[in-house]
């Protein structure tokens, strides 16, 4: 590869052409002038490949200035390997329907139990679809939802639908399969293969971060912004098309002429028969509010200042006035330091997001009656109360001080000390007790402020509150202290005639119940913390929170009041009063009414009069279980997601894997005694435990079987507890459905048992009952004698199973419900 060539001045060195040294010719002698390798100290390299190697695998390109040869390296193309950029490789649609493209947007902080949303895109118009979600797996439902949506506006079916590999679409396959429709996945890791999808996501959630900064509404209400998102970019021509994707869609233009500014302010006409006003003649006849949605048909969305929401097509917009946005730029200096202050003690975390679900009328709206013009103007008082509420708002976790010393020496010390007031002023209203001497021969008990923060659903704090306590822990003579509650099969079986019937179900709660009972028994306790007066003690007049015959007082005051009223309780449970067809089920101070929607208004009247009540409305949480109510379908739903994603995360499995069954059928309990002390096994079986009795029965057997290892439990069981954990992440939002029955009005009781366990020898029962098709009580229970044959054991269960039902039975002739043929299935024939 080298070459010399010669004249008369010298002579030249090339190598493959190139020019690379020169002689020159002195006295008959060639004298080397210039020299021009790469590098001098690597000229004597062999190869190209070794150099490479020796200069730490340099890029080819400057090794090359060395030398050429071979670029082949195995250890660049391993360890070194990039990926390449693409565009993506997918036919393109022709038509609207044939191909449409998906993605799921993530995790976004908590509204009202959604933390995702998906969109749907078709891939010729750019028409948009939005649906916001709770958990991944929820894409397949609203799939369905969608393709009923876009055939029926569009007049097309959807011929390919192309999303990522993500878990949430594996489920789809086979549905899509019997649809006709062809799943397209993405390569692995090519997130531009699904650019479609991805960038709509991108526009949609610019839109959303523009609409909160905007309107000033909180981060945790973003689901209220995604149908303006979706309008916007199906309304709006895209780039090099005049036709908005709507008018692609369905031929008609999309007139965005009633669209005004998302949060901007809204004064709609209120019209005289909404009782929901209660206005007179002398009332300016318009209510305000902010705008959250613009329909197409001129129809708008506002919620008002006072938390309700209204659908109006008479509406003034002023579209440069945004009241929460001003609200938060007026902030007071006070307000501000109370920020700072939150964020310097960790009472604010600014990264982390709400879990708990918000109600539907949660927004952050500030009382507002004064007729608004340019700007809002808030009377003090309301402006000193939204204060308030801005800096509890800014105090994510406040902590609940232990006595009042440390409550009064806290950074909260003017809200204790408000609640304190509250609570004696209470307390004097209800003549609790009179001040006398300290008795020589009494016992007198101590008493306590209890301190409490009340949250909304969203964790955020709303009201410091506190209760003086007695230590009835120290009373040594008492006798009957009894007091019932509603048991859950009662609630059930009340709910499920319910929805039978679409009775109105509403709550109500008593105020400071236990001082409505008159103790009759002579008992002194300790003034009140901070109130002490020498020589003097308070004699207690009423049933004051603490002492041991609290309950029973209350519980007995009520039920005559009630008596008085026309209500009876029932024998079969004594917390279930009766009156024609309303129906008042009492668990201490928390009321469920329960009839036709005359009948329960006037109940709630009578009990206004006995009683000081709190009116909570249509009930949607009842001691824990959230209730979901649909009158249209006489649909009653219960669940309890919000304590199952406390318990998860108390236990730190919030993000665990879910597993498809609460236990792994190869468990088996041992005698093994673990180190009780290293895990906290009794609190997790005992919050399992209010979660199966009250609205999972599928975890019943497993929790039940876990519980009879409380004294010796090993890490086997540990482990079997967190397992029921993980399979209740992954079911968080299964709920109890009932619905009216369609068919026969029966009873109908299925029970079953398993013989001899190989520990005891004892048999398992195990039964469910249903009415009108509900399953309204279920258990799993160990049976206390030892059946000596599987029949004895099915006959056993049986006992307890119609046991059970008789129960059922004189409850629901007590509720005035006329007798229904009952059924009873089991699989043995013997015990029959």
């Amino acid at each position: 590869g080298y070459q010399v060539s010669f004249d008369n001045v010298g002579c030249k060195f090339r190598q493959n052409g190139n020019l690379i040294a020169k002689a020159e010719l002195k006295d008959d002698t060639y004298i080397l002038s210039s020299w021009k390798p790469a590098n001098q100290k690597l000229r004597k390299a062999a190869a190209l490949t070794t150099m490479h190697q020796r200069l730490g695998h340099t890029g080819w390109q400057k090794v090359r200035q060395m030398q050429k040869e071979n670029e082949k390296c195995e250890t660049c193309t391993v360890a070194k390997l990039t990926r390449r950029k693409r565009k993506g490789t997918l036919a393109h649609a022709k038509e609207p329907g044939e191909i449409i493209h998906t993605d799921v947007c993530g995790k976004l902080p908590n509204d009202k139990g959604a933390e995702y949303w998906v969109t749907f895109i078709d891939e010729v118009s750019r028409f948009v679809k939005v649906y916001p979600l709770a958990r991944k797996n929820e894409v397949s439902k609203v799939f369905d939802e969608y393709l009923a949506y876009f055939e029926r506006i569009s007049g097309r079916r959807v011929i390919t639908l192309h999303s990522d590999g993500g878990g949430e679409y594996i489920g789809l396959v086979e549905k899509l399969k019997t649809l006709g429709i062809t799943l397209d996945f993405t390569p692995p890791y090519s997130s531009e293969t699904n650019g479609i999808a991805e960038r709509t996501n991108r526009s949609i959630l610019m839109l959303v971060r523009v609409f909160l900064y905007q309107s000033g509404i909180r981060k945790t209400s973003w689901t209220e912004t995604l149908q303006m998102a979706e309008r916007i970019l199906n309304g709006r021509p895209r780039r090099g098309n005049s036709k908005s994707p709507w008018e692609v869609i369905t031929g008609s233009p999309d007139d965005l002429k009633n669209m005004y500014p998302f949060g901007c302010l809204a004064i709609a006409h209120a019209p005289k028969q909404d009782v929901g006003i209660g206005r007179d003649k002398l009332d300016v006849p318009t209510v305000q509010g902010i705008i959250l949605r613009c329909e197409r048909s001129g129809k708008h969305l506002i919620q008002l200042f006072d938390g309700r929401k209204r659908w109006t097509k008479d509406i003034v917009v002023q579209e440069e006035t945004f009241p929460l946005r001003q609200q938060q730029a007026s902030m007071t200096p006070e307000v501000a330091e109370a920020i700072e202050y939150a964020k310097s003690r960790e009472y604010l975390n600014p990264t982390s997001t709400n879990t708990d679900s918000s109600s539907e009328d949660d927004l952050e709206v500030p009382v507002q009656k004064q007729q608004v013009k340019e700007t809002v103007n808030i009377p003090r008082q309301i402006r000193s109360r939204a204060t308030d509420q801005v800096k509890l708002s800014c105090m994510r976790t406040i902590p609940e001080p232990e006595t009042i010393e440390e409550a009064l020496a806290g950074p909260h010390a003017q809200y204790w000390e408000e609640a304190i007031a509250d609570e004696l002023e209470s307390l004097s209203k209800f003549q609790t007790w009179t001040l006398v001497d300290r008795p020589k021969d009494k016992q007198v008990l101590g008493s306590k402020f209890v301190f409490k923060v009340k949250t909304n659903q969203s964790g955020e704090p709303l009201k410091f509150k506190v209760r003086l306590v007695a230590r009835g822990f120290q009373q040594n003579h008492f006798t009957d202290v009894y007091s019932p509650t509603v048991s859950f099969d009662s609630i059930r079986v009340i709910l499920s005639i319910a929805a039978q019937r679409n009775y109105d179900i509403q709550q109500m709660d008593v105020s400071t119940a236990y001082l409505n009972g008159e103790l009759n028994e002579e008992i002194y306790m300790e003034m009140p913390p901070g109130n002490q007066t020498t020589g003097k003690v308070c004699k207690l007049n009423r049933g004051l929170y603490g002492l041991k015959q609290s309950g029973k007082i209350w519980y007995e005051k009520l039920r005559n009041d009630l008596q008085r009223k026309g209500f009876y309780a029932t024998t079969a449970d004594p917390c279930v009063f009766v009156k024609d067809n309303i129906y008042v089920l009492v668990y201490v101070d928390d009321f469920l009414l329960v009839g036709n929607k005359k009948d329960v208004q006037q109940a709630k009247a009578q009990l206004r009069e006995m009683y000081k009540m709190k009116d909570l409305g249509e009930a949607r949480e009842y001691l824990g279980i959230e209730i979901s109510r649909d009158k249209t379908t006489s649909t009653v739903k219960l669940g309890q997601p919000k304590y199952i994603q406390k318990i998860l995360e108390e236990y730190k499995m919030d993000e665990s894997k879910p597993v498809s069954t609460p236990m792994a059928k190869d468990y088996v309990s041992t005698e093994k005694s673990g180190r009780q002390e290293d895990h906290p096994y009794r609190e997790l079986i005992g919050a399992l435990l209010y979660i199966s009795t009250r609205t999972r029965p599928d975890i019943t057997y497993a929790v039940r079987l876990l519980a009879t290892k409380s004294q010796r439990f090993n890490n086997e069981d540990w482990q079997a507890g967190k397992r029921i954990l993980r399979y209740l992440r992954g079911t968080i939002n299964m709920t109890l459905v009932f619905t009216p029955c369609q068919e026969q009005e029966e009873i109908v009781m299925l029970v079953d048992a398993s013989w001899a366990s190989p520990k005891d020898r004892k048999s398992v029962t195990g039964a469910i009952i249903y009415l009108y098709g509900n399953p309204i009580a279920y258990n799993s229970k160990k049976q206390t004698i030892i059946a000596t044959s599987s029949s004895k054991a099915e006959y056993i269960a049986m006992t307890h199973g119609l046991q059970r039902m008789q129960w059922l039975k004189n409850l629901l002739t007590e509720l005035g419900v006329p007798q229904l043929p009952t059924k009873v299935f089991t699989d043995n024939t013997a015990c029959l």
